[in-house]
């Protein structure tokens, strides 16, 4: 009976190691005796199956039991009790477009490596007075609200080849959330960390936050947040609790601005942000991944596709 449950055991733990790596499918394989089924089925969506193909990342829309978007292969949410609303009929081809559009700004292979194991897109999820925009489920899954309700994003489509980088506030936060998921899988890069100051566990934003309560000075508040953010050349003073929150908004950043951007932004502010900068784009460079030629290419599409002021908000 002890070589069965160690048997038993040892499938089990090879299964969840498969999952904690991206690259591999986070499925049983064949010599479990087991059916691979983590992939867009039969009667899937053409864009399911087109993505899936050239990205190994499920892009979902259907489900039969709303437990199957809560629980991700490695973390899951169990607080949201509501009902999660799929996204209607005629809003699913520009969902399925924007996000091949995102996918399509990165080489394939990082995306294969790096990139959470699905995307859910929604029409709805969480609390009816806090509704949620983007999730993170770990770093197994991503989801996302659409149409989307965060304030500022566009309110319609207009043309859906081009809504990436038309809603630059939608893309701003997309990339946000997904940059959390990337910075956990980067081991600390040694140039990149020691041109800043550092970490502190939220130390001195604690401070600051601390102080603002007792006084309640706006401007002194703001003022002192920007100095933390500037000293230790991060993208924001969150960037100052930790490695992953500083690169995962290095991320988000460089994704969304051209290098005049960058230098007009941060390097005329101080070197401590062209150091960083140096450190960030060489480490993407040896993934294969010229991630200010994104920044760049966003800048580009954004400019010539921008709609006119009275389709925005």
């Amino acid at each position: 009976m002890l070589k069965y449950k160690l048997y038993y055991f040892i499938i089990s733990v090879s299964i969840v190691l498969m999952a904690c790596e991206k690259e591999k499918e986070p499925v049983p394989s064949e010599g479990f005796g087991l059916v691979e089924i983590f992939e867009p089925g039969p009667d899937a969506n053409a864009y399911e199956k087109e993505l899936f193909d050239s990205y190994g990342v499920w892009v979902r829309m259907d489900w039969e039991d709303d437990n199957t978007v809560k629980n991700a292969y490695l973390a899951d949410d169990p607080y949201n009790r509501y009902p999660i609303e799929k996204v209607d009929d005629d809003k699913r081809e520009d969902a399925y477009i924007y996000t091949k559009t995102f996918l399509n700004q990165m080489p394939a292979e990082y995306v294969k490596k790096n990139f959470p194991l699905d995307i859910f897109i929604v029409k709805k999820y969480g609390y009816p007075w806090a509704p949620t925009t983007t999730k993170s489920f770990g770093r197994s899954r991503f989801l996302f609200v659409w149409p989307s309700n965060i304030r500022g994003a566009l309110t319609e489509v207009v043309d859906a080849e081009n809504h990436f980088f038309q809603d630059s506030v939608l893309t701003a936060n997309i990339w946000s959330g997904v940059s959390g998921i990337l910075g956990t899988r980067i081991e600390a890069i040694d140039d990149f960390v020691l041109a800043g100051t550092g970490y502190d566990g939220g130390e001195a934003m604690g401070k600051i936050y601390d102080d603002y309560y007792n006084d309640y000075d706006k401007d002194r508040f703001e003022q002192r947040m920007k100095e933390l953010a500037e000293k230790g050349g991060f993208m924001s003073a969150g960037g100052s609790r930790s490695f992953k929150a500083d690169i995962s908004g290095w991320i988000s950043t460089v994704t969304i601005n051209s290098y005049a951007e960058m230098e007009e932004k941060y390097f005329s502010i101080n070197e401590v942000y062209k150091k960083k900068y140096d450190a960030f784009i060489e480490y993407f460079n040896s993934q294969g991944w010229d991630i200010q030629a994104t920044g760049n290419h966003f800048y580009e599409m954004r400019t010539k596709h921008k709609l006119p002021e009275e389709t925005t908000p």
